[in-house]
């Protein structure tokens, strides 16, 4: 048992949210080819980008967008915080939950169904699933503001994803109440960290590859800000706060629910 597990109290679920979609529009691996050579392929809000070179699957997990990946993430959590959590179990769900939703739509030609699946371990091992479609995004760039709450960089609350995200909750509905799309956070330093529910990603002038802030300052390992860095279309480096506002620097938000959301402070 990890010596830090047994400090939580164990009311609380390790989630990971995934993409589905009948048939993926995302690329197959850093080297596939589609929507450019660089992160840019990683934009999926784009009108009309769903549409593009869909692909057949030809089993049930390629439905889901970077599956082994989000698998991997629930099995390091499962193990620091000591739950029992069974991965043929949660492939099980996974699996029911695709066949569900395959059972339960019909498409539009050109039209893929593209539904949010987020999968539940509780501390007991106990597994559930469901699915919703996701809300569209009413404008773009999107645009954020910055919160003034500070979150534990060292928490293991703030290193993994869980079900206990009060703070995340709030700030995310204060901004919303505001029309905005997402929250930031900074750190005692200065230095942006995530959002409520992204990553943050900088694209600085005569870089090809995005910047992103380090773990270390205290954020979440998103799945999609994992598979940046794998292929090398993502950096670790601090981003002081100030570097949101410079007008030559594309700010995008993400997660492997939207991919890249090009965005800007309110």
């Amino acid at each position: 048992m990890n010596k830090n597990s047994r400090e939580h109290p164990r009311d609380f679920s390790l989630i990971e949210t995934f993409l589905w979609a009948d048939t993926p529009f995302w690329p197959e691996s850093c080297g596939s080819a589609g929507y450019g050579s660089g992160f840019e392929k990683y934009i999926f809000s784009i009108p009309g980008r769903q549409a593009i070179e869909p692909r057949p699957v030809s089993c049930w997990q390629e439905h889901y967008f970077l599956f082994d990946r989000h698998l991997a993430r629930l099995k390091r959590s499962a193990a620091f915080f000591s739950a029992p959590c069974i991965m043929s179990e949660a492939c099980d769900a996974l699996e029911k939950i695709s066949e569900k939703i395959t059972a339960s739509i019909k498409y539009a030609r050109n039209s893929p169904g593209v539904f949010r699946v987020r999968l539940l371990c509780g501390m007991d091992g106990r597994i559930s699933a469901g699915f919703s479609r996701i809300p569209g995004i009413k404008s773009l760039p999107a645009r954020f503001d910055f919160s003034h709450a500070y979150r534990d960089p060292a928490s293991a609350f703030t290193l993994h994803k869980t079900t206990r995200r009060r703070l995340l909750e709030t700030e995310l509905a204060a901004a919303r109440e505001k029309g905005l799309f997402e929250r930031i956070f900074v750190n005692s330093d200065g230095m942006v960290t995530e959002g409520t529910f992204t990553n943050i990603f900088v694209r600085f002038p005569g870089q090809a590859a995005l910047t992103t802030p380090p773990l270390a300052h205290g954020l979440l390992a998103g799945t999609l800000r994992e598979e940046l860095l794998a292929c090398s279309l993502a950096t670790e480096a601090p981003i002081p706060r100030k570097c949101l506002d410079r007008a030559d620097a594309a700010v995008y938000l993400g997660n492997s629910l939207r991919g890249l959301v090009p965005a800007r402070p309110a």
